[in-house]
């Protein structure tokens, strides 16, 4: 399962076990879903979800990657732009667009934030742990993306910010991510200004490259 999954060979009952799990996972928490629920509304046996999925733990980090897995494809035309400034933006409208369309999946990226019972349900499980790696590498690797293009735009000159490039990087990730982040009280069109988060994100980098037509209007 485990090389499956990492090379996208997943079956379409294996696809559908994951995509009701994701649902209950975000619905319900860890703690709050349950096998038997995922395979009463897929509409198969218990033992057939722990014939593909060892545990509930094992199942939970498949959705995570296979989540990743989704948003990565995103990002793959960025590392094909010859310019930095157009590829940073790039990045950026793309970050943000991945949190107004899939901003409930990004509860799901980091596995440890989900408490004490999927902790203890790892345990020394070193499947699960293979999984919690590779998904780690994979995250750092779409971070270093970012690192790159903004080590790029400071040696160019373009970004006037001496704040190291991986620091900036986690800054951002933070500041989007949780000013998508839906709250109580606050309705849906408050999240949504993207010219007033980007003004925002450039003013503080100092930034001084090329901004696209659509980011001026």
């Amino acid at each position: 399962m485990l090389n499956a999954l990492l090379e996208n060979r997943l079956t379409e009952r294996e696809k559908q076990i994951i995509e009701v799990a994701r649902k209950s996972f975000l619905t319900y928490g860890y703690a709050g879903t349950n096998v038997d629920q995922i395979a009463q509304e897929v509409g198969i046996g218990k033992g057939t979800v722990y014939r593909h999925f060892k545990s509930k733990a094992y199942l939970f980090i498949a959705v995570v990657l296979y989540t990743y897995q989704e948003m990565i494809a995103y990002f793959l035309p960025i590392p094909q732009i010859s310019d930095p400034a157009e590829a940073f933006v790039h990045y950026l409208h793309t970050l943000i667009e991945l949190n107004r369309k899939l901003k409930p999946f990004f509860a799901l990226l980091n596995p440890m934030e989900f408490g004490r019972e999927f902790q203890h349900d790892c345990g020394d499980n070193p499947e699960v742990k293979n999984l919690l790696e590779h998904f780690q590498q994979q995250r750092q690797q779409g971070i270093q993306l970012l690192v790159s293009l903004i080590e790029r735009l400071q040696k160019a000159g373009a970004l006037r910010n001496d704040i190291a490039p991986q620091e900036l990087s986690r800054m951002m990730f933070v500041l989007i991510n949780n000013y998508f982040r839906k709250e109580p009280g606050v309705v849906e069109e408050d999240y949504d200004n993207e010219k007033a988060l980007l003004d925002f994100i450039f003013s503080g980098l100092n930034y001084k490259g090329k901004v696209s037509k659509e980011d001026r209007s």
